[in-house]
Parts: C-alpha cells; sequence; structure tokens
C-alpha cells in the first residue's frame, strides 16, 4: 500500500470488479481515457482483472485502486508499458466516483505513484497520452510538470468523431542530453 494523507494506492483485486464494471459503464467517465466508452458486461470485467491484478516486480502495467481513508473506492491509476531498459513508462488516472472529483486527491494519487516510480523502478521519464480537447486534463498534467511534445492527428474516434492526441512527457532526472 502507498499512503498519503487524503488517499492510499493499493493493487487490484478480484472484488473490485464492481464497481470498476460501474465506472467503465460511464460513458462521460470514460469519453477521453484510452479505451474509450466501451461497456462490457460483470463477467468480460472479471476476466479483464484476473489480468489486471499482478504487480510483480518485472510486470510491465501496475494498476492500483485509489481509496479514501475510510477505505473508499475512488479510482484507478496506473503505470503502464514499463521499459526497465530505456527506463521510462506511461501513467494514467481517473477519478472513478464522481463524489470525490475536484478535491485535490487525484494531484496527490499521481504524486504518490511517481514518488514509487522514483524510488523503486528508477524510472527516468514518464509519458501520458491526453485528448487534446479534454483542457481540464491536459492543465492537469502540466500543472505536474508534464510538457507537451507532440500531437497524434485524428488518433481517437469518440463521439463519432476524430479527435487529436496531445503526447506528454515529464523527465524525473536531469535529461540526458
Amino acid at each position: 500500500m502507498i499512503k498519503g494523507k487524503k488517499c492510499y494506492l493499493r493493487p487490484l483485486v478480484l472484488d473490485d470488479v464492481l464497481f470498476l464494471n460501474e465506472w467503465n459503464s460511464d460513458e462521460e467517465l470514460n469519453r477521453y481515457l484510452g479505451n474509450g466508452f466501451y461497456p462490457v458486461s460483470i463477467d468480460t470485467q472479471k476476466e479483464w482483472i484476473k489480468n489486471m491484478i499482478d504487480t510483480s516486480k518485472f510486470s510491465t502495467s501496475k494498476r492500483y485502486l485509489i481509496c479514501n481513508p475510510k477505505q473508499e473506492p475512488i479510482g484507478l491509476i496506473g503505470i503502464y508499458n514499463t521499459n526497465f531498459i530505456n527506463q521510462n513508462c506511461e501513467v494514467g488516472l481517473y477519478i472513478g466516483n464522481k463524489e470525490f472529483q475536484g478535491k485535490g486527491i487525484g494531484k496527490e494519487a499521481y504524486e504518490l505513484l511517481e514518488n514509487y516510480i522514483k524510488k523503486y523502478l528508477n524510472m527516468i521519464k514518464i509519458k501520458l497520452f491526453v485528448v487534446l480537447e479534454n483542457e481540464t486534463a491536459v492543465r492537469f498534467w502540466e500543472k505536474r510538470g508534464f510538457c507537451k511534445t507532440g500531437v497524434l492527428y485524428q488518433e481517437r474516434y469518440i463521439n463519432a468523431e476524430w479527435k487529436d492526441v496531445v503526447i506528454m512527457e515529464k523527465y524525473l532526472k536531469e535529461k540526458l542530453r
């Protein structure tokens, strides 16, 4: 468990499938996420979660549930496509419980995860991808020190329209140039 003041991060367990499936079925919440809005049955979600609970040392993806001190599930945060040779990874997060959106929990959850990435995974750079028109998310990541480094044009199909995706990066150590 990775502990903060407003929240803590813990590995997923099979019982998390109920609220993850509820969040997955929310069109507004999933519109800008990587896989987009794609509701699935609870049985499909159960199979998915079986593959996502591996947070072993050499797993290239690690997903953590964001919980408040009362142990209520709030959201999901993850490390993806970890490249141990090139020392970089991707991150993503969302606050699925709408009661907790806009309360600084996503900020603290990311800070906890970044600290973990620095201290235990020895990464040099973190990358992420954000739908360009999702200005709230772009500002959120810029405030965390991420810089725009490129655009993937017409990368995601959302609500019957193609959307551009901005690539953002943050160096955790001095640039190697």
